[in-house]
């Protein structure tokens, strides 16, 4: 075989020899193109009978602004760092369970747990460590946040791989309750006291069910954890497929500047933020995912504190002057849209909101007149002024200043008045002894509404920050605890609460704020599905990678 290549080789190389110049450049010309054609071919038939899909390997680093306390999912405070930890390391109950059934009437619901599942430490998963970890958020020596959630909510156990919740009200969205729980377990804390929990070793080395398991931290001599780095863990396959990254660390920071620096620096893969602004001080190529959020900002208006509040066309013109798309603009460099009513436009729900008119309008049809030496709108002895309390924290003292720019420009005296967030929940949020009050609500992908826009929430710890009372509203909110998520009528309903408020004016729905991920252009996976915090954006942590290889459709 060898002889006969060898021979016909020097065949061909007699018969080049004997070509002109001219011949031998033609013919090179001809083999040149040839073999790219042919290159062309093949690669279209590859990829014709192939499809790219992810593949296992990679490491990537993200930054975050602030410091770890407490990874653990019972201590962890809504947006803290510690979330995004925990969000890497533990799985919450819909993660965990092969089924979750409930009772006719939404009171009782039983969860069993997925063959197999177990801890990093290869310890089972079992109903013990869902009954501990309830039974521990209820303790109130655990100071768990979670605790106001788990009122009046029994667990018991079934069997080693069932729990039962028996739930005093119906509540057709228990499931969102459930997917926010994330065991913890028992082998490991039974023997703490709750009111030591918060000083256990693994609040800082977890002990998880998550798709990353802790290889290590770094912190420094201060106090202040520098970083966390995680790994695939390879327990997780009863629960989910492995993931594809090999490990991903979080850096953490002061300051959103020493964020930047890093990642201008090339020191980090990605970073997430709410604030636009963070982008334009980015100074290196990166991939831009823009993911809309359930959080809103809005204006809950108090009326038993400010009589002039009462008035529904004072109400409708401070709603009239209000230039959401500037705010947009200005504030949020357009990462931002346009709430219409108590519901974010992700959850496309319809809820007939018409526009109010011009504010000078609604006002002198009422009987308002304009002072003529002020420029401010009167009515007798009303003048029309208020005062607007907000947290002095960003971007809601931006947001402030442009609105009540935008009123003051009408004829509406409007001042701020700033508190720092504590003083304000503690002094003014937690007595509702504001007029106005501009803060953030949150909400799910199921949103209950319960505990912003009941009349029974009015007070603390309810959320219902306008005092808001409604009697179709509360018989509709009502009506959603006993309808599945998967009902018809849900939509209906959610659309009749946010129609009926949008007429009754007791807040001025603002924006709501899109959560921007910045990355290296080599990450893929990110699901740009609506989120409510930002640790949700590691919701599919295990989809995301780096590499990639081809396989047969």
């Amino acid at each position: 075989m060898i002889t006969f290549i060898q021979k016909a080789f020097r065949t061909f190389i007699r018969i080049l020899i004997t070509f002109s110049k001219q011949e031998r450049v033609i013919f090179g010309i001809c083999v040149a193109a040839f073999l790219i054609s042919g290159f062309f071919v093949v690669s279209s038939i590859i990829q014709s009978l192939t499809v790219v899909v992810p593949a296992s390997g990679g490491n990537y680093t993200e930054g975050v602004v602030g410091q770890v306390s407490y990874v653990n999912p019972l201590l962890a405070r809504d947006g803290s760092p510690d979330k995004d930890l925990i969000a890497l390391l533990f799985a919450h109950t819909l993660d965990l369970a092969e089924s979750v059934k409930h009772s006719t009437d939404f009171r009782k619901w039983n969860v069993r747990i997925k063959e197999g599942a177990v801890w990093h430490d290869n310890t089972p998963i079992t109903s013990d460590d869902f009954v501990f970890t309830v039974q521990t958020i209820q303790n109130p020596d655990t100071f768990s946040p979670l605790y106001p959630d788990w009122q009046h909510i029994t667990i018991s156990r079934v069997s080693e791989r069932e729990i039962m919740f028996q739930l005093e009200q119906p509540y057709a969205s228990f499931e969102s309750v459930l997917a926010e729980l994330r065991p913890i377990p028992k082998h490991i804390f039974e023997s703490i006291a709750p009111a030591n929990m918060r000083l256990s070793k693994y609040n800082f080395e977890p002990i998880g069910s998550g798709p990353f398991s802790v290889v290590g931290s770094n912190v420094e001599d201060t106090g202040f954890v520098r970083s966390y780095e995680v790994q695939r863990n390879n327990l997780y396959a009863p629960i989910g497929h492995l993931a594809y990254l090999d490990t991903i660390t979080l850096d953490f920071f002061e300051d959103e500047q020493a964020l930047v620096d890093a990642y201008n620096k090339g020191q980090l893969d990605g970073i997430c933020t709410t604030n636009p602004k963070l982008i334009e001080r980015i100074t290196v190529r990166a991939q831009e995912e823009s993911i809309p959020s359930l959080k809103y900002y809005a204006i809950f208006l108090n009326q038993s504190s400010n009589t002039l509040l009462r008035y529904t066309e004072v109400r409708k013109a401070l709603m009239a002057a209000l230039d959401t798309k500037t705010l947009i603009t200005d504030v949020f460099n357009g990462q931002a849209t346009s709430m219409q009513g108590p519901l974010p436009v992700a959850l496309a729900i319809d809820q007939k909101n018409t526009s109010a008119g011009a504010p000078d309008t609604i006002l002198s049809q009422a009987g308002w007149k304009r002072n003529e030496t002020t420029g401010i709108w009167e009515k007798g002895t009303l003048s029309l002024s208020a005062t607007l309390s907000i947290p002095a924290s960003e971007p809601l003292q931006t947001i402030a200043q442009k609105v009540v720019q935008q009123w003051q420009n009408v004829g509406m005296n409007i001042t701020i008045d700033a508190r720092d967030p504590k003083t304000l929940a503690d002094e003014v949020i937690k007595t509702r002894n504001y007029q106005m009050l501009l803060f953030g609500n949150i909400l799910l992908s199921n949103p209950d509404l319960f505990h912003f826009w009941d009349s029974s929430e009015k007070f603390y710890p309810g959320l219902n920050y306008s005092l808001y009372e409604n009697k179709t509203v509360d018989t509709y909110i009502a009506a959603l605890k006993r309808i599945g998520t998967e009902d018809e009528r849900r939509a209906q309903y959610l659309s009749a609460i946010a129609s009926q408020i949008n007429s009754d004016i007791p807040a001025l729905f603002l924006i709501s704020p899109n959560y921007i991920y910045i990355t290296k252009t080599s990450l893929g996976g990110i699901s740009t599905k609506a989120i409510s915090l930002p640790d949700e954006r590691f919701g599919n942590s295990i989809d995301w990678h780096i590499k990639t290889k081809r396989v047969l459709k």
